[in-house]
């Protein structure tokens, strides 16, 4: 597969090389979204991408997942779970390869889909950013 970017001076990366360029978020004015801007390096092999994000309790109130990525920039809108979002979040951002062919099943096993991730991932950049959401004031 033939894979384009905009910028012909980008050279496509094997996936032990990979980076997160750019993490960003935005809260948006009511305080229950968040705007997710990032870039990753160009790529030879589509990336699976992975964004948690953390409230300041470090309880999981959103995420999101890209398989096989086909951009290396993206931006997204990301809801919070929570009745009044408040205080300082946490955005973290994992940029993973998961060989599903050489998963092999324990005799007997039925295949269950987590497993099969967890033990096929191969993480091969991460990046956690901070950002502050509701009126710190109040």
């Amino acid at each position: 597969m033939d894979i384009f970017f905009a910028d012909p001076d980008a050279v496509p990366l094997p996936p032990e090389e990979m980076e997160i360029l750019m993490l960003e978020i935005a809260p948006y004015p009511e305080g229950k979204r968040v705007g997710l801007r990032f870039q990753i390096t160009p790529f030879q092999k589509r990336p699976n991408i992975e964004v948690t994000l953390f409230n300041p309790a470090g309880r999981i109130v959103s995420q999101l997942s890209v398989v096989e990525a086909m951009e290396a920039r993206m931006d997204f809108t990301m809801h919070i779970r929570e009745s009044q979002p408040q205080g300082e979040y946490r955005a973290r951002m994992r940029l993973f390869y998961a060989d599903l062919d050489s998963y092999v099943p324990p005799e007997g096993a039925d295949p269950d889909p987590s497993r099969i991730l967890d033990e096929t991932d191969r993480t091969v950049a991460t990046r956690e950013i901070s950002f502050q959401l509701g009126n710190p004031a109040e």
